[in-house]
Formats: C-alpha cells, sequence, structure tokens
C-alpha cells in the first residue's frame, strides 16, 4: 500500500523534482522488502503455528502417557500390596510352622524320654528276669537233688525194710537166739 501511494505521489509531481522520485523510489523499494519481510513473517507465524499445533499434539499425546504411565505405576502398586500382603501371608505360615516344629520337636522329646525310661525298665525287667531264671535253675538243681536224695532214701528205705521183714522179732516165748524168716 505504500508502495502505491509513492508511485501516485511521484506521478504527480513527476516535473518537480528529481529528489522526490529518487524518495519515491527508496519508499517503494522498503515498502517491496516490507512486503517480503512480511510474508517471511508470515510464513515464520505459519510455522510457528504448525510447530506450536504438533507441539500442542504432543503435549496431549504426553498427557495420554503420562496418565497411562499413572494407571501402571497404581495397578503396580496394587500389585507390589497384593505379593506383599501374600508375603506376610506366608510369613504367618511359616511363623505357624515353625511353632508346629517346634512342639513336635518338644513331643519327639517327651516320647525319646519314654522310649530312654521303658528301655531302661526294660533292661531292669530282663536283668531281674535273668536273677530270677538263675534263681529257678538252682531251686531246680536244689530240688533236684533233693528229689536224686529222696530217691536215694526212699531205696535205703526199702532195703532196711526188706532186711527188716528178714528178721522176725522175738517174742518171749522164743527161745534166745532163734531167727524166724519170713518170706
Amino acid at each position: 500500500m505504500q508502495k502505491l501511494n509513492a508511485s501516485i505521489e511521484a506521478a504527480r509531481t513527476s516535473g518537480d523534482s528529481e529528489g522526490f522520485a529518487v524518495v519515491a523510489d527508496e519508499i517503494k523499494s522498503l515498502a517491496e522488502e516490507t512486503a517480503e519481510a512480511t510474508n517471511e513473517v508470515d510464513e515464520l507465524i505459519t510455522g510457528v503455528q504448525a510447530s506450536t499445533a504438533e507441539a500442542v499434539d504432543e503435549i496431549r499425546a504426553m498427557r495420554q502417557d503420562v496418565a497411562t504411565g499413572v494407571e501402571n505405576v497404581e495397578e503396580g502398586l496394587d500389585a507390589i500390596n497384593e505379593v506383599a500382603d501374600g508375603i506376610l501371608d506366608v510369613d504367618d505360615g511359616i511363623q505357624a510352622i515353625d511353632d508346629a516344629t517346634d512342639e513336635q520337636a518338644t513331643s519327639s522329646q517327651q516320647v525319646v524320654n519314654m522310649l530312654d525310661e521303658a528301655t531302661e525298665s526294660s533292661e531292669e525287667t530282663n536283668a531281674e528276669a535273668e536273677s530270677v531264671a538263675a534263681a529257678a535253675e538252682e531251686q531246680t538243681a536244689s530240688v533236684s537233688q533233693i528229689s536224686q536224695g529222696a530217691q536215694s532214701l526212699s531205696e535205703r528205705s526199702q532195703e532196711l525194710s526188706t532186711k527188716l521183714a528178714q528178721f522176725s522179732v522175738r517174742s518171749d516165748n522164743s527161745p534166745a537166739g532163734s531167727n524166724n524168716r519170713n518170706e
């Protein structure tokens, strides 16, 4: 627009002065440079607007990615909390097993002690049984000796009875020194 005004003024005053024509040419040249600069600024603004639009799109995409990331982190935290709860449950279970194992060990020790006592008692009973068996053998030997002695006495008694039977008892009417034998 300034270029057009400068051309109009130059035409009107074409005869007045040459200096004005030079100024008009300079103004025309400046107007052209201004138009070019305006076009460049316009292109720069268009480029900045395009870059800004891309940045806005990228920011929106980043916002969506951040929102998705936050959801993933929350899900991850929930999963970690579940794992932590599971670990606590497992720890409780391990503690219960440990307690049961301690109780089992105590019970096992009591059983071992009872078995030791039973073994000791059994050994004492066995020793007493051996002692009783030895005494029984001694008694059997004694009874056997007594039985043999009784048998021997019985045999001697028989012999004496037989010998006595051979002698008769002297009666008052029998002559002295006479012997009657009964057979």
